[in-house]
């Protein structure tokens, strides 16, 4: 499994509808932010990209999720430090396909 909902289930306290519900947004939201990073890196907008990797990096620590997590972190600090367009490319697929698998394990396991 490549996320884990220790966090999750810490800040829930047992509200397992809290639980449900934060993966619900996680789901929809962040699979469409990843997706406006890679659009944005299309357009070579850096600073957008970083600013979406920002939004997203507190939810994939929530799930435990943590080399996506790395991933999002070397994306957000590319507009201070940039980094070849080939090393960025990889990080963002590295972090597409995490979120992707993740998202695919939630909606079975939750029936989202």
């Amino acid at each position: 499994m490549s996320y884990e909902l220790s966090k999750l289930e810490a800040v829930a306290e047992g509200d397992q509808d809290f639980i449900v519900k934060v993966l619900q947004v996680f789901v929809v939201e962040v699979t469409e932010d990843v997706k406006k990073m890679i659009q944005c890196f299309g357009y070579k907008d850096f600073e957008e990209l970083s600013k979406l990797a920002h939004k997203i990096k507190p939810n994939l620590m929530l799930l435990g999720m943590s080399e996506a997590t790395d991933s999002c972190i070397k994306i957000e600090k590319n507009k201070k430090n940039p980094m070849p367009l080939e090393v960025l490319q990889s990080l963002l697929e590295h972090l597409e396909a995490s979120v992707k698998e993740v998202v695919l394990e939630l909606k079975l396991a939750y029936k989202l």
